[in-house]
């Protein structure tokens, strides 16, 4: 059962990767390069693919620096904790 829930998040991740790589480079790389050719387009999105990894995998692995520690995603929302 566990091979199953990690090989959908492994899907699921590809996937959302795949389109942000895809995104910036056609939609904004290739806007502000019309001459880019097909190989520049690759690296483009390969660099973009490699800095989304390392921007998840740092909150994955540091969460206490983002101030998403476990305890703070358990806990109950108090609205007095919060001003409006």
């Amino acid at each position: 059962m566990m091979a199953v829930m990690l090989a959908a998040l492994m899907s699921s991740l590809t996937s959302i990767f795949n389109s942000a790589s895809t995104i910036f480079t056609m939609d904004i790389w290739k806007l502000k390069r019309k001459s880019a050719s097909d190989l520049e387009l690759i690296v483009v999105g390969r660099f973009v693919l490699s800095l989304r990894h390392r921007r998840t995998f740092w909150y994955i692995s540091f969460p206490q620096v983002h101030g998403l520690g476990a305890s703070d995603i358990e806990r109950p929302v108090d609205p007095s904790d919060h001003e409006l």
